[in-house]
């Protein structure tokens, strides 16, 4: 199962499956969860061995009804992946509060370091 997969599993409950790659679909119900692979740390043997895992970045918004609701469902998601052992999940930034200027939604974003 790829990064995506796993993440998504993990994060489903929280919006009732509203888990999107990259970009939600148009009038998607708010509210929802965007991922977004933002690279990640390589590995490297020496010896050239191909690693069995890999260091991804990702960047997680939740675009929300109004501040509050992104807000609540940013926690969440944080509180989510910590406790999802099998991603041994590094918080990399704290819960940012922004509005899309394309769309005046409220989006709360947070990156995080995902061991799979």
């Amino acid at each position: 199962m790829g990064m995506e997969a796993m993440v998504s599993a993990v994060l489903w409950p929280l919006t009732a499956g509203r888990v999107y790659l990259d970009v939600a679909p148009s009038g998607a119900v708010r509210p929802f969860i965007t991922l977004r692979a933002a690279g990640g740390t390589p590995i490297t043997f020496l010896d050239g061995t191909i690693p069995a895992k890999e260091i991804v970045r990702v960047e997680v918004s939740v675009w929300g009804s109004g501040r509050a609701d992104a807000a609540d469902v940013g926690k969440k998601v944080e509180d989510a992946l910590r406790a999802a052992t099998a991603l041994q999940t590094t918080v990399l930034t704290g819960r940012s509060a922004i509005i899309d200027s394309a769309t005046q939604i409220p989006v709360m974003l947070q990156e995080f370091e995902i061991f799979v």
